[in-house]
């Protein structure tokens, strides 16, 4: 038989919701474009905000913002795009808040211009991410 005596585990601590403060839940926002009030929690490294819309015509949008951002602004799109802005539409809007704790990115001088240089060469894992937090709301575009 083994014994372990004083054996621990590390515990990983909690992220802090992030907050968004405009536009309200049930809120309108312009289809036109419209501006992301937020606050996100101390230790965050990075953020996405997704704008999606489900359907038989599923519409979506994602952006990254860095740690120290607290507001974005969805644009309308030139006309050669199709918007995902579209007047009439509900969608959900997530702020995610992501917090590294380990990994390649933390010995980075600039860890946010790290991660989006690679962003779709390395997945939430190679990224060292181990906490997340999430709030999300409905809007609808008019």
């Amino acid at each position: 038989m083994v014994r372990f005596d004083g054996v621990t585990s590390r515990a990983t601590p909690l992220l802090a919701v992030p907050t968004i403060t405009a536009p309200l839940d049930g809120g309108t926002v312009a289809a036109a474009g419209f501006t992301v009030q937020f606050t996100l929690p101390s230790g965050s490294a990075y953020a996405t905000i997704d704008l999606s819309s489900p359907g038989a015509n599923t519409l979506s949008w994602t952006v990254v913002v860095p740690p120290d951002a607290t507001s974005f602004t969805f644009v309308q799109l030139p006309q050669e795009a199709t918007s995902p802005l579209i007047a009439g539409r509900t969608y959900t809007m997530a702020l995610t808040a992501f917090r590294i704790d380990e990994g390649d990115v933390l010995l980075q001088q600039d860890q946010y211009r790290e991660l989006t240089t690679h962003w779709y060469a390395i997945g939430a894992g190679e990224r060292g991410v181990r906490a997340l937090s999430r709030r999300s709301i409905q809007i609808t575009a008019n």
